[in-house]
């Protein structure tokens, strides 16, 4: 199998990327069951984002004030892997050092879509439930501080990524979270930080990777015949989610020697044409030639024909003159 790698940027300016929390409730389903983040900031220009859950309980100091913190993202893929056959997705995150995990738990993807988390998002899509099932998942403690940390997505995710088209979205939860697991003291830590809304070196990512099939192609009938030169015509029907290079093979006669001439490494082209030159009498074969790491595609064989050149010439006497004319018979 040959395969095409894309990468993909949560983007700060866009609102693709926030933290939703609800914060100091009195009671735990107060804060897990809330329809809207009740901090009073814009989600998506917070810089870093928490997962997890935290109670503030610590005798004789504080009593029972419970937080939990979601995160949002969403990404806007190129036509290139719209719709293709996704053999291995994952969301890298960088975290950052703030607190130490002490009740380990799982970082989980979830699905709201097509209409959940907005964009950009806002203090509502914190509501737990717009968003269901669990498209991968990662130990908050395997996420390494500084690095990017690939949260592989499951087949269930990679499925969300093939049917949301151009914006694929998603709510990362505690796994304590969505089991409604409370938390109970303060020093029972359970939240980890990664980076959002700092820049494309630490922000989110989606990485893609298309399984490609061969190109598929078709060949049209030659044009613009003449001594030397013909053009030829040709269509990409399917770049099989990638094209490296598309042209002609061409001969002539039958058993000739076959010349390949390339036309264009465009992502973009589907019709394309070509002259070839330095042509001379006789009979010539082409076909549509399309190439990338999946292997090469052919259209269908076509021919033309060079006509023979003739030479004439005739004379006209006239008494004490004669001419000479001379010329060829191109086709």
């Amino acid at each position: 199998m040959a395969y095409k790698e894309f990468t993909y940027y949560a983007k700060r300016f866009l609102g693709h990327q926030g933290m939703l929390r609800y914060e100091w409730a009195t009671n735990y389903a107060e804060a897990r069951d809330a329809e809207e983040d009740n901090t009073g900031y814009n989600p998506g220009t917070l810089v870093g984002t928490a997962i997890g859950q935290y109670d503030t309980y610590d005798q004789p100091y504080w009593d029972h004030d419970y937080f939990i913190y979601r995160g949002s993202l969403l990404f806007v893929l190129n036509n290139y892997s719209i719709g293709a056959p996704i053999e291995y997705a994952a969301i890298l995150l960088k975290r950052y050092a703030q607190v130490t995990i002490v009740i380990d738990f799982d970082v989980i993807l979830q699905n709201g879509m097509p209409d959940y988390p907005q964009e950009p998002v806002v203090i509502s899509d914190y509501d737990r439930s717009k968003y269901e099932g669990n498209g991968g998942s990662i130990k908050a403690s395997d996420l390494v501080i500084g690095s990017y940390t690939p949260l592989e997505l499951n087949e269930a995710g990679r499925g969300w990524i093939m049917a949301a088209g151009e914006k694929p979205k998603f709510i990362l939860r505690s796994s304590r979270d969505i089991a409604g697991i409370a938390p109970v003291q303060a020093s029972d830590e359970e939240r980890v930080s990664y980076y959002t809304n700092n820049g494309s070196s630490y922000d989110p990512r989606l990485v893609v990777r298309v399984t490609l099939s061969i190109p598929t192609l078709s060949t049209q009938e030659a044009t613009n015949l003449l001594k030397d030169r013909a053009t030829l015509y040709g269509t990409l029907e399917d770049r099989g989610w990638w094209i490296n290079s598309v042209g002609f093979e061409w001969k002539k006669g039958i058993d000739g020697e076959v010349t390949y001439t390339m036309v264009s490494t465009s992502q973009t082209v589907t019709t394309y044409s070509k002259t070839i030159t330095g042509l001379s009498y006789g009979k010539y074969y082409f076909r549509t030639r399309g190439e990338n790491d999946a292997g090469i595609g052919y259209g269908e064989w076509k021919s033309f024909a060079i006509a023979p050149v003739k030479t004439i010439s005739a004379e006209k006497v006239r008494p004490f003159v004669r001419t000479l004319l001379r010329g060829e018979i191109v086709s």
